[in-house]
């Protein structure tokens, strides 16, 4: 009997190193599932970031050029409205231009 009963021990020592080396090998692949998803989620969120951050940088780039339209086009009515003024003047100019000749002649 005693034979057995340490035969019987070291099976259940054998069974429980067994089951340890299960749970090892289940664990290392646990946290090798885990470490996988964190780094697919990892990658996922950067994807998302880089979308999100390329829409905003489109969006603040649209209302960059909207705002440069806008301020061209007052820019360019300012610039016309100078021009249409001076145009207006050239009459004004050729004529004090000629009677400044006339007055002094060729002196």
């Amino acid at each position: 009997m005693p034979i057995n009963i340490l035969e019987d021990i070291k099976k259940q020592e054998e069974l429980a190193q067994a089951k340890v080396q299960q749970a090892r090998q289940e664990a290392r692949e646990m946290i090798k599932g885990v470490e996988a998803a964190v780094v697919e989620q990892e990658r996922n969120a950067l994807v998302d970031n880089r979308a999100m951050l390329q829409e905003k940088l489109e969006s603040v780039k649209k209302d960059f050029k909207a705002t440069m339209e806008e301020v061209y086009e007052k820019n360019k009515k300012i610039v016309d409205d100078e021009i249409n003024s001076f145009r207006q003047n050239i009459p004004n100019v050729a004529e004090y231009i000629v009677e400044r000749v006339m007055q002094h002649g060729n002196s």
